[in-house]
């Protein structure tokens, strides 16, 4: 709403949708990571999903198929140990459902 010298002037109505905080957020717990990680997010529906993690410099160093069921679902990833230090993007794809975060390694 704007008030104009003799009235006031709507604005274009907007919907508005209330989602739940995890249907857009990918998690990673812990951050920083120094051997495994948990991602945590809630995917649209069950069926297989690709995870990418990929260097700074967009390299992939990492990459998982996993079947998820539809819902709130966590997925452990390990062996990151070899990974050196420093920033890594997680990517997590399911048809149209796409997601990224990142996360600082540690040894």
């Amino acid at each position: 709403m704007i008030y104009i010298s003799s009235g006031y002037n709507y604005s274009e109505t907007i919907k508005v949708y209330n989602r739940s905080e995890t249907d857009n957020i990918l998690h990673v717990t812990p951050n920083p990571v120094s051997k495994e990680l948990t991602l945590s997010t809630s995917f649209p529906a069950s069926g297989p999903v690709t995870i990418r993690i990929t260097d700074v410099n967009g390299k992939v160093v990492k990459q998982i198929s996993d079947n998820v069921t539809a819902g709130y679902t966590t997925i452990p990833i390990n062996q990151l140990e070899k990974l050196a230090s420093g920033t890594y993007f997680i990517e997590v794809k399911q048809k149209d459902y796409i997601r990224n975060t990142k996360f600082v390694k540690i040894n």
